[in-house]
């Protein structure tokens, strides 16, 4: 092994950009690779890394796997375990990464692939947020293939940093809730109550607009009202959560007295009529969009959008946020972070904290 541990750092072309050449040990052919930075440091780390695989025996030639193999075994083997959410979530990824890079072999992702995928994505306009989505789901693929022998290394993949201004919408206030209730019938003449119905829910109840489109009367679904117990609750079954765990959880007040408002008559299937008129997501998310247009309710200028079901579900939050501790509204709102939860406390301790100093002010200058 020592014979053959040959490992440099080269400059290639005029650009100067660095990379490092070695010998496989099996085949004694002359291999390279490069970081998509092109430094010297980085290709003297990944040089490092390298001489270190080597010493050890665990090199691994790259594998000759194509894309579409991989992904037909990905799909049978790991995205059948998931939930339907969590299986468009890799799949819209993936397609995504090979729309861009139409890779032959899954050996082609390496990090310079990976850096041309960011790329890429942010000259098609896509967000910062959703780059990073894509790129989780990705790396999480590419792990797996790693995991069980498929790939012989996760690629170096550098996430992207994101401002903490860049939430899109905001919540709504009740007197903007109350002029979209009023749009609906001008922008669905023929079937505004279904939608106004929904708009009352998850003005209640805080759900997002999927697990309002799931949501049952039926206690074996996948997502129930259970309103029987001295609380009531949500039954969540694994196949319908991000967290892939059954859930019982509680609701709100509000939004269990609007449910028991419904005569026992309507009290089977699914709560919404949206839903049972089957339409499905992104054609509901559409029409509210442009009820909060009709409704002229517009939660961000920069980027000209309206109200939507989640400034629904973040005006739910807001509300919450003043009467419930974070680990309660967390639990509440279903959030896998209590960091996304904290958000809606950040403008609230603002207030708060200037009416204390206002008010040590106005105190100061009475002396």
């Amino acid at each position: 092994m020592g014979a053959k541990l040959q490992v440099k750092v080269l400059r290639r072309g005029d650009r100067g950009r660095f990379v490092v050449r070695f010998r496989d040990p099996e085949t004694g052919a002359w291999r390279e690779r490069s970081e998509p930075t092109g430094s010297r440091k980085e290709a003297e780390r990944l040089a490092g890394e390298i001489r270190a695989e080597l010493r050890s025996g665990r090199y691994a030639e790259p594998t000759r796997l194509s894309w579409e193999d991989f992904r037909l075994r990905f799909e049978a083997e790991k995205l059948s375990s998931l939930s339907d959410r969590g299986r468009e979530g890799y799949r819209t990824a993936l397609n995504r990464l090979e729309s861009l890079l139409r890779p032959v072999r899954l050996a082609e992702l390496d990090a310079a692939a990976m850096s041309r995928f960011q790329s890429r994505l942010r000259d098609d306009g896509v967000r910062e947020a959703t780059i990073a989505a894509y790129l989780r789901h990705v790396k999480a693929a590419l792990r797996w293939a790693n995991d069980i022998g498929l790939l012989a290394r996760v690629p170096k993949i550098v996430m992207p940093k994101r401002a903490r201004s860049e939430m899109r919408g905001r919540p709504i206030t009740t007197e903007e809730y109350e002029r979209m209730l009023e749009a609906c019938e001008n922008v669905r003449e023929n079937d505004y109550g279904i939608w106004r119905n929904l708009l009352q829910g998850l003005w209640f109840s805080g759900l997002r607009l999927g697990e309002s489109l799931q949501l049952s009367w039926d206690r074996d679904s996948l997502f129930a009202v259970d309103l029987g117990g001295k609380f009531p609750c949500f039954n969540i079954a694994a196949e319908a959560e991000k967290g892939f765990k059954d859930r019982r959880l509680p609701m709100a007040p509000e939004f269990a007295e609007w449910l028991r408002s419904m005569p026992m008559d309507d009290r089977e299937g699914k709560v919404f009529g949206v839903a049972r008129s089957g339409f499905q997501i992104k054609t509901v998310s559409r029409v509210i969009s442009s009820v909060g247009k009709a409704a002229n309710v517009v939660v961000n200028k920069e980027q000209e959008k309206f109200g939507s079901a989640h400034d629904l579900r973040r005006g739910f939050g807001t509300r919450w946020s003043s009467r419930l501790m974070p680990a309660d509204l967390q639990l509440l709102m279903r959030h896998e972070s209590i960091e996304t939860t904290l958000k809606y406390y950040v403008g609230r301790e603002a207030d708060g904290l200037a009416e204390r100093i206002w008010n040590a002010l106005e105190v100061e200058s009475k002396r």
